[in-house]
């Protein structure tokens, strides 16, 4: 009987040895947790950060985009040139009159076309998009 109880204490003592290096275990664990902590919430802060600059060029990216599509000319000299082919077309004469009208009506979508082209309208956006997918490199390599 006493043999029985010296391996039950035997065993229990085992068992709180156990007990107290599992807990030493989670104190050292804790403690690397709170030390990487400060860490970890500054590169989550960070991505944040390039999420939102990834976002605001995307969606200047999408309006310049929507800016240029279905525009014929990329500059006004480009556009003054295409109408002047066109009208001179009209002048000639040689064409059916519903021709004719198809002419005029490339001649007016590419009159209304002009405030989008205007003023360096098309190369300013173009520029603009270029410029942001440049900096959006600039903010991904400093992550890297």
């Amino acid at each position: 009987m006493r043999t029985q109880s010296n391996v039950i204490c035997s065993a229990a003592a085992d068992l709180q040895e156990e007990l107290r290096e599992l807990r030493r275990q989670m104190n050292v664990a804790r403690s690397l947790k709170d030390g990487s902590k400060p860490e970890y919430e500054e590169k989550l802060n960070r991505l944040k950060e390039l999420r939102e600059h990834r976002n605001a060029y995307t969606s200047k990216m999408k309006l310049i985009q929507e800016t240029l599509r279905g525009l014929e000319c990329k500059s006004e000299a480009e556009l003054d040139a295409r109408v002047k082919e066109l009208e001179d077309k009209i002048s000639h004469g040689s064409l059916l009159l519903r021709e004719e009208k198809q002419v005029v009506g490339q001649i007016s979508k590419l009159q209304s076309q002009r405030n989008q082209v205007g003023c360096c309208g098309v190369r300013t956006l173009v520029h603009c998009s270029s410029m942001c997918r440049a900096r959006l490199r600039v903010h991904l390599g400093r992550v890297q």
